[in-house]
């Protein structure tokens, strides 16, 4: 049984029932300001999502976050190894 599942039964045993809207709306909240336009973009949606529905748009972010870093790491890398043979073929002028 998963963590919010079990929290969930607690929660129902003591009473309180916990919809996965609020759950969502707890893990949009508390995500870091990089995803901003996820959140803004999942909270704007017609539909309502189910927290497994949500966790998988988070997990597929995510994977475009890294995705995209790995990328710019490359790109950086290769920038600077440019910048290196520059800096062999050409001598400095001072």
């Amino acid at each position: 049984m998963s963590t919010k599942q079990r929290l969930k039964n607690k929660l129902l045993s003591l009473g309180k029932i916990v919809l996965d809207r609020s759950i969502c709306r707890l893990v949009l909240n508390g995500l870091r300001k990089s995803y901003e336009s996820v959140v803004q973009t999942l909270s704007n949606l017609e539909i309502v999502l189910t927290f497994d529905q949500l966790i998988g748009k988070l997990l597929a972010e995510v994977a475009c976050q890294e995705q995209q870093t790995s990328q710019l790491g490359d790109e950086k890398a290769l920038a600077i190894h440019f910048n290196q043979a520059v800096r062999n073929i050409v001598p400095e002028r001072f």
